[in-house]
């Protein structure tokens, strides 16, 4: 089995550990994501998304890392690491599922905004927004107001 992934993608790490506790060695292939690698026309046509990990396994592609490591562990008979049981494998399926729609997407956006811009930009990103009359924010007093307002002037006065 092939895996292409990059060794700072948290989604190719975990199926990179999932490998290795279930005792599988898979032939690793860097995708260099800093030179677009992962959207060049050829990996595009196995992974649409353009995006790592990307299992390949006999002609078979398989992309998102839940499922790589649900098809890993289903191919170790004997494993312990994904349960059989019905009840059981769906509280396992039900923190993946969490942790891909609520804790990666907001861990991603820290990297983003703390880590990745450092080398990317070479400089750490502020941590709050500059306010602007745009966003009808006043920094002297850190409110923001919207239009919903029934005055319409972002004051909170109704008459």
């Amino acid at each position: 089995m092939r895996l292409y992934f990059h060794p700072l993608s948290s989604n190719s790490r975990r199926v990179t550990m999932t490998a290795q506790q279930l005792g599988l060695e898979l032939d690793l292939i860097v995708v260099d994501l800093l030179k677009g690698e992962h959207r060049d026309p050829e990996f595009l046509q196995f992974n649409p998304n353009g995006k790592v990990p990307l299992l390949e396994d006999d002609g078979f592609q398989l992309w998102e890392s839940h499922a790589i490591m649900q098809y890993l562990a289903d191919r170790c008979p004997g494993q312990t690491l994904y349960p059989h049981d019905a009840q059981a494998r769906a509280d396992v399926n039900r923190w993946l599922f969490w942790s891909a729609y609520h804790f990666t997407p907001a861990v991603g956006f820290i990297s983003r905004e703390r880590i990745q811009r450092r080398w990317w930009v070479g400089r750490e990103a502020p941590i709050r927004p500059k306010f602007n009359a745009a966003s009808r924010c006043s920094p002297r007093r850190r409110r923001c107001w919207t239009p919903i307002f029934p005055a319409g002037n972002g004051s909170r006065k109704t008459s």
